[in-house]
C-alpha cells in the first residue's frame, strides 16, 4: 500500500511542478502528502527536509492564509514529537498555534485548533511540565467535546492521553474515570476490532486491577487479549503489552 502511495505521490509532486510551478499551492499540497508519507515509512530525514520545503515554499509565495501551512507546520510539530525532539516540537506547536490564530480563527474550523492544544499538550506531557498539559488537555477535551458529543477519535485520544498524566500525577480514581471514558468512546467510534480498542481496554484492566480490583479487570483483560490476537497478524509492542497485562491481572487473582 505505501509503495503504491509512494508512487503516486511522486508523480503528482512532479506534474505539478511541471504545470504550475514550484511554489504554487497544489505543487505545496503534493510535498505536504510525500511528507506525511515518508514519516509513516520512518524515512525521517526525507520527512523533515519535505516538511520544512514545504513551509519555505509557502512563505516565498505568501499564503501563510492558507490551510496547508498550518498543517504543513503542525505535522513538522508532531514529526519532532514522535522523535523526542520536545524542545523543537513545542517551538514549532507554538508557531502552528499562532498561524491558527492570526489566520484561521475567524474561518477556519475549530477542530483545528482543539487539535493544536492537545498537540501541545502532549509535548508539555511529555516535557513533565503536568500542570500546563492538564491545562490544555482538558481544555482540548472541551472544545472536542462540544463539536462531537458523541465522540470522536482524536478526543478518544486526548481522554487517553489525560488519563496517562492523571496517573502519572497519582490521581489513580479520576485516571481510570478517564481511561473507562475513552474505552467507551473508542468501542462506538471503532465499531469492531480495532488496535486503540485493544490498548484502551489493557489500561482500564491493569489500572483496574493495580487500584485494588482484579476479578473485574481479568474479563476486561481476556476481551483485550482475544482482540489483540485477531488484529495483530505480526510481532507488535501493542499485542506483547496486551498479554502482559493478562499475566499481571491473573497474577493479581492468585490464578
Amino acid at each position: 500500500r505505501l509503495k503504491e502511495a509512494e508512487g503516486q505521490l511522486v508523480r503528482a509532486l512532479d506534474e505539478s511542478e511541471s504545470a504550475f510551478g514550484r511554489d504554487d499551492v497544489r505543487t505545496i499540497r503534493a510535498i505536504e502528502g510525500l511528507a506525511g508519507l515518508r514519516h509513516e515509512q520512518e524515512r525521517i530525514d526525507e520527512a523533515e527536509a519535505l516538511y520544512r520545503d514545504g513551509i519555505a515554499r509557502s512563505e516565498r509565495a505568501a499564503i501563510q492564509e492558507d490551510p496547508i501551512y498550518l498543517y504543513l507546520v503542525n505535522n513538522l510539530g508532531m514529526l519532532y514529537m514522535t522523535q523526542g525532539r520536545y524542545a523543537e516540537a513545542n517551538t514549532t506547536l507554538q508557531h502552528a498555534l499562532r498561524i491558527w490564530q492570526d489566520h484561521h480563527e475567524q474561518t477556519g474550523t475549530e477542530a483545528d485548533h482543539a487539535i493544536l492544544l492537545s498537540n501541545l499538550a502532549q509535548v508539555a506531557h511529555d516535557l513533565k511540565d503536568h500542570a500546563r498539559a492538564e491545562q490544555l488537555y482538558a481544555q482540548a477535551q472541551d472544545e472536542l467535546t462540544a463539536l462531537f458529543p458523541d465522540g470522536n477519535g482524536d478526543l478518544a485520544s486526548t481522554i487517553g492521553n489525560r488519563a496517562l498524566l492523571a496517573e502519572e500525577m497519582g490521581n489513580l480514581a479520576s485516571s481510570l474515570e478517564l481511561y473507562r471514558l475513552s474505552l467507551a468512546m473508542r468501542e462506538r467510534v471503532f465499531r469492531g476490532d480495532n488496535p486503540s480498542v485493544v490498548t484502551a481496554m489493557a489500561q482500564v484492566a491493569r489500572l483496574t486491577a493495580e487500584t485494588g480490583d482484579p476479578a473485574a479487570a481479568l474479563p476486561l483483560a481476556e476481551q483485550a487479549v482475544a482482540m489483540a490476537d485477531r488484529v495483530y497478524t505480526e510481532p507488535n509492542a501493542r499485542h506483547a503489552t496486551a498479554w502482559a497485562t493478562l499475566a499481571q491481572v491473573r497474577s493479581g487473582t492468585g490464578d
